[in-house]
């Protein structure tokens, strides 16, 4: 018995963190679409808990977040339904106020328009709560403005 235990918590040491956690690409880069907009696209796979998102040139540049879509296509793998999209600022404000919330959908492109534009100060925070799907994919673009 001993020696399975052992066996188990050596495989969970030396596996990959990607076998429990999600991954997050895109994240520096900063697009400029003309018109004083910005973009950044995140394709995301899996759990997204935390991750930072921070560009070159992000922060100097002024920007306010704007708009947020959020998008899992049918030939994606599916994620879970109803599952809640938040920002955050460094001090762990969440710049859509609560409006990421059920936005996930599997099959779906939903857009997020904010009542209020919070500015860029640092660096920002995804993370997608009650999507448990591990090969879930889905992509979030922020669209932010000057």
């Amino acid at each position: 018995m001993k020696r399975i235990f052992l066996i188990v918590l050596a495989f969970i040491l030396l596996s990959s963190p990607s076998v429990w956690a999600g991954s997050v690409t895109g994240n520096g880069t900063l697009i400029n679409t003309g018109d004083k907009q910005y973009k950044i696209v995140l394709k995301c796979t899996g759990v997204i808990s935390d991750t930072i998102i921070n560009p070159t040139g992000m922060v100097e540049a002024g920007l306010y977040l704007y708009r947020v879509i959020v998008e899992s296509l049918a030939a994606d793998a599916a994620v879970t339904n109803n599952s809640d999209v938040y920002i955050y600022d460094l001090s762990g404000t969440d710049l859509l106020s609560g409006d990421g919330v059920d936005q996930l959908d599997d099959s779906t492109r939903n857009y997020i328009q904010l009542s209020a534009y919070e500015p860029i100060i640092g660096s920002i925070k995804l993370s997608v709560a009650n999507q448990a799907e591990a090969a879930g994919i889905f992509t979030v673009t922020l669209i932010l403005v000057k």
